[in-house]
């Protein structure tokens, strides 16, 4: 007979003596858990990545499986996969309460959360920049000008744009094409 750390090993395919129940694991004498770990923990696996993400989902699988065999009705259950993914549903929720209780915890990183301080040279570039950028846009003919703003400023689809101006999505392509070309070619942005 093996010792019954290698025996739950083998029943389970994991080491389950490692878990939060090993006094409370007793081998079922039929090995309907056997077959029902085979055939649901894959299932469960996915489950509890989609739910509670990849990081806990193991664990979460074998908390399933150690508290199925620690109830008392392991042995009289009609579907045990039914069982398990009541218990895998209520695990879920646990966890999701755990976690909204716990402040979400944020590394501070110096560089990205201290105060900037920003050098004068760079207000001023940033300055001459938006200048440019205004003369450029002011130098576009009046309706690509319109639809450009409609689209960058005011978020309109070019659906949306297009019913408003009265020309087709093409017309709205080409004048959106045609604004970003020349804002480029001002700015001196290489495409």
């Amino acid at each position: 007979m093996l010792p019954p750390v290698a025996s739950d090993r083998a029943r389970f395919g994991a080491d389950v003596s490692s878990s939060r129940y090993p006094s409370l694991l007793k081998p079922a004498n039929d090995g309907v858990f056997d077959q029902v770990y085979r055939s649901e923990q894959p299932r469960l696996k996915r489950y509890f990545d989609w739910k509670a993400g990849p990081e806990a989902s193991q664990d979460l699988v074998q908390d399933v499986f150690a508290k199925a065999l620690a109830g008392r009705q392991a042995d009289r259950l009609e579907n045990p996969a039914g069982y398990l993914w009541r218990i895998a549903q209520n695990l879920v929720v646990d966890t999701i309460r755990k976690r909204r209780r716990q402040p979400a915890q944020v590394e501070f990183d110096e560089t990205l959360h201290s105060q900037v301080i920003f050098d004068q040279s760079i207000l001023l570039e940033a300055c001459e920049l938006q200048g440019l950028y205004e003369r450029a846009l002011a130098s576009l003919p009046a309706r690509t000008r319109e639809i450009f703003l409609m689209h960058r400023v005011d978020e309109c689809t070019y659906q949306e744009i297009a019913q408003a101006v009265g020309i087709t999505c093409a017309g709205v392509e080409y004048h959106m094409s045609k604004a970003l070309v020349h804002l480029a070619t001002r700015l001196g942005v290489e495409r």
